[in-house]
């Protein structure tokens, strides 16, 4: 993230893994970013954007962590 801070992508890898690991505020921290770099950013356009992703339960994972992290729809 300090090479690339505004890489969309590594961002909500970020906030999605954080969410997941049960570390809320600081993935409340990360999506700040997320919106800051994407403000129209959601969970089913990461799903839309997510296609070349192999295993479709990878795309879910991620999909219930950016919720979890509190991106809105």
């Amino acid at each position: 993230m300090r090479r690339v801070p505004h890489n969309q992508s590594c961002v909500f890898i970020l906030a999605a893994a954080l969410a997941q690991l049960d570390q809320e505020a600081r993935a409340a921290q990360v999506v700040a970013d997320l919106v800051r770099i994407n403000p129209g950013f959601s969970p089913s356009e990461y799903q839309r954007l997510a296609v070349y992703w192999k295993d479709a339960r990878d795309r879910e994972r991620v999909t219930t962590g950016l919720r979890k992290a509190g991106v809105r729809e």
